[in-house]
């Protein structure tokens, strides 16, 4: 590996701003531990990334350094998305992403099912069926944000990237897709953490015959239209709608560098499928019809 040492940090990275405004890495300690800038237009190590040493500096640890690429993430997608090309699609740090949103709506799955529980608790086997619905709720949470939220919206980035002759593989569009959900899990831990403010607060009508369709179905609409239920989905849909905005953005960048396509036909790409799901969200929420938990 071929590495260019330079006397200084603050000169070069004057001399270059993409380098000025890298974040500083540990990737090489060159000099018995010396600082390392990770930036673009230096000396190439074999990643194809740029280092820049220095004496003086305080080394930054690994644990820290990523934290500093994911905050890189959310305010310069641009910036962090380039820092990825000629590496090779490494799915680790997007799949803890899309885990750590897939727990959360399992969360908030099982907080709401606990509703159904209490709609139940007067009958002795209703009470065993609201746990099963609990678990049920949960496992259908966990699963639908990995399908959805990362597997189909990647799927469906891919696809219609085709159309203007996207070149990259899928795994690189499933590395990007997963590192632009970072946003939506945040909503959702704001929406899930909102729930258990709005849980004490909902009148939560009694079923007393499981036989009878009817008073199931009434006692359920009864719940979706609570005003407390009902206030918390507007909420939620809010929050859902302005954090994946957020997402749009960085999946923007993220499409252009993944498949090899101009700003404008990832915009195409990305604004498309996000478009739909908030407009979808919007009708339910304008018309009436209830979303339990929102998105």
């Amino acid at each position: 590996m071929q590495v260019e040492i330079l006397p200084g940090v603050g000169n070069a990275a004057h001399a270059d701003p993409a380098l000025r405004d890298a974040p500083l890495c540990p990737e090489n300690f060159l000099n018995g531990g010396s600082q390392t800038r990770v930036g673009r237009g230096m000396g190439k190590n074999g990643a194809g990334r740029s280092i820049e040493g220095g004496k003086g500096h305080i080394p930054i640890k690994r644990d820290d350094c990523t934290m500093i690429h994911l905050l890189d993430l959310l305010v310069h997608p641009e910036r962090f998305f380039s820092t990825l090309e000629g590496k090779e699609p490494d799915l680790k740090i997007p799949a803890a992403i899309a885990l750590a949103g897939a727990v959360v709506a399992a969360v908030a799955g099982y907080a709401q099912s606990s509703l159904f529980a209490d709609m139940f608790a007067e009958m002795g086997a209703g009470a065993g069926m609201g746990a099963f619905m609990g678990i049920m709720g949960a496992a259908g949470a966990f699963l639908g944000f990995l399908i959805i939220w990362w597997l189909v919206m990647a799927g469906v980035f891919h696809v219609i990237s085709m159309a203007f002759k996207g070149t990259g593989k899928f795994t690189r569009t499933l590395e990007s897709t997963g590192y632009g959900l970072l946003p939506t899990v945040i909503g959702s831990i704001i929406s899930t953490l909102i729930l258990f403010s709005y849980l004490p607060r909902i009148a939560v009508p009694v079923v007393r015959d499981l036989q009878d369709p009817v008073a199931i179905q009434k006692a359920m609409q009864e719940l979706m239209l609570d005003p407390a239920m009902k206030e918390f989905t507007q909420v939620s849909i809010a929050i859902s709608i302005l954090f994946l905005i957020w997402s749009a953005n960085i999946w923007i960048f993220g499409v252009r560098q993944a498949r090899g396509i101009t700003l404008k036909h990832a915009c195409i790409t990305v604004i498309i499928p996000v478009a739909v799901y908030i407009l979808y969200m919007v009708y339910m929420l304008v018309s009436g019809i209830p979303l339990p938990g929102g998105a």
